[in-house]
């Protein structure tokens, strides 16, 4: 198995540079990462054949992320009204394939739109979800509380400060680095692998007062409850993404 240090900065940014033929574009905003440190050996039973747990200095991730898609559309079309503004919720953690090219791996995304639940689990095979989702800007805090429709137990409730001053950006090598930089994304169709590109710019980071955080996403994928806070927090007021069709991972 490669190991974390293995990968150097240089390969870690080669799937950043962009692809030709995106077949959608979105701008996410209001980005809060939350991040647990977690057992790479446990992490790694939970990974599918030709995928291995990544790790900052000897450390796996679960993260938890929180964001707003905006203005999706395709390629030379208008935005539909109705059809392009979306909260989602998703779990992820971080790895990297045989090639040591590394990416993200999902265990669960909640969107509030039934449209999107169906195109994100029929052309990019990842496991969306739909979901009940409602959000609150006030005073510069962002609320967003609901539950995943399929299962109600699933709930969420997050509060967070937003902060569009004094953004940085990830230095490499840092563990902030390790965890936004990420350009690939990995699936299964029928037990092969697969990958996607998603492009953007380096993401502005800033500080963020960390509110609430109150759902059961470990746990309804099987995961222990992570004891204690997160690990480390990253907020970002957002990007502008291209996103590029599935490919099979050669």
């Amino acid at each position: 198995m490669q190991s974390e240090k293995d990968i150097s900065i240089e390969d870690r940014l080669k799937a950043k540079k962009l692809g030709p033929f995106p077949c959608m574009y979105q701008d996410w905003r209001h980005l809060l990462f939350l991040n647990w440190a977690y057992d790479p050996k446990e992490i790694q039973k939970t990974l599918p054949k030709g995928l291995f747990v990544d790790v900052h200095e000897g450390k796996a991730f679960l993260s938890v992320v929180v964001f707003f898609i905006e203005n999706l559309r395709a390629p030379f079309l208008p935005k539909v009204p109705g059809l392009s503004h979306f909260i989602e919720i998703n779990l992820r953690t971080y790895v990297y394939d045989e090639r040591g090219v590394p990416g993200v791996w999902f265990y669960s995304l909640d969107i509030d739109s039934k449209l999107a639940a169906f195109g994100g689990r029929t052309f990019f095979h990842l496991p969306y979800h739909q979901a009940d989702l409602k959000s609150e800007f006030k005073n510069g805090i962002i609320h967003i509380t609901g539950q995943r429709k399929s299962n109600p137990s699933t709930f969420f409730n997050f509060s967070y400060k937003e902060n569009n001053e004094k953004n940085r950006l990830a230095k490499p090598g840092t563990q902030d680095f390790f965890l936004v930089e990420r350009y690939i994304l990995y699936t299964t169709v029928k037990n092969q692998l697969k990958r996607g590109q998603v492009h953007h710019e380096s993401y502005p980071l800033a500080q963020t007062d960390f509110f609430t955080a109150n759902t059961n996403l470990f746990e309804s994928n099987h995961f222990f409850k992570p004891q204690g806070p997160p690990d480390s927090i990253q907020y970002s007021p957002g990007v502008d993404v291209s996103i590029f069709p599935l490919k099979n991972n050669k």
